[in-house]
C-alpha cells in the first residue's frame, strides 16, 4: 500500500535512462550461507554482442533496489555504457545482532551475489574480472570493506556515492 505508493512518488535521475526496450533485465538468485534465496536482477543493454564489466549495486538495508525507481534508473543507465547492473534485496538491519554482525552479514550477501553471477553470468555476456561496486549512504558500510579488503579477485572500481565504511588494511 503506503510503501509502493512511496516508490512510485520517488524522484527520478535528472539524466535520463533509457527507455526500458533499450534494457534486458534477466532474474536470478541467490542464497547466502544460512539464509534465505533472494532474487537479483541484472540490467543489461539489448543486443550486447561483448562481454560486460558488471556494476552491483550493494545492499546492506533489506528492501529490494529493483523496486525503486531510483535504483532501476541507475542500473538502466551503466547499461548505456557498455555495463550491466545488478540490484538485489540486502539482508536488512537486525536490531539482534552488534553494526560488525550487520556488515558482515551484508557482506556476505555481496560475496554470494558476486560468486553466483561468476557461475552463471557467461550466457548474459558478463565479465566478473572486470567488477564495479557502487555504494550510496549507508550501503557504503557494506561496499568499502567490499571493494576496498584487497582479497576479491576482478575489483576494477569502486563508486562510493556520500558515506564510508572501515577497512582494516586497504
Amino acid at each position: 500500500g503506503s510503501m509502493l505508493m512511496a516508490q512510485a512518488d520517488m524522484p527520478r535521475l535528472v539524466v535520463p535512462a533509457p527507455a526500458a526496450s533499450a534494457v534486458r533485465e534477466v532474474t536470478d538468485s541467490f542464497q547466502p550461507a544460512g539464509a534465505q534465496r533472494r532474487p537479483f536482477h541484472v540490467y543489461l543493454p539489448q543486443g550486447a554482442r561483448t562481454s560486460l564489466p558488471v556494476v552491483v549495486f550493494a545492499n546492506a538495508t533489506n528492501p529490494d533496489f529493483s523496486t525503486w525507481p531510483p535504483y532501476q534508473d541507475w542500473a538502466r543507465l551503466v547499461t548505456t555504457r557498455g555495463f550491466a547492473g545488478v540490484l538485489y534485496p540486502g539482508p536488512g538491519f537486525n536490531s539482534g545482532r552488534t553494526g560488525a554482525e550487520n556488515v558482515t552479514a551484508a557482506v556476505a550477501d555481496l560475496d554470494s551475489v558476486v560468486a553466483t553471477l561468476r557461475r552463471r553470468g557467461g550466457p548474459m555476456k558478463l565479465d566478473l574480472d572486470r567488477l564495479v561496486i557502487w555504494a550510496g549512504s549507508g550501503q557504503t558500510w557494506t561496499g568499502t570493506p567490499f571493494a576496498l579488503e584487497g582479497k576479491r579477485p576482478g575489483i576494477s572500481g569502486y563508486v562510493l556515492y556520500y558515506g564510508g565504511g572501515g577497512v582494516t588494511n586497504p
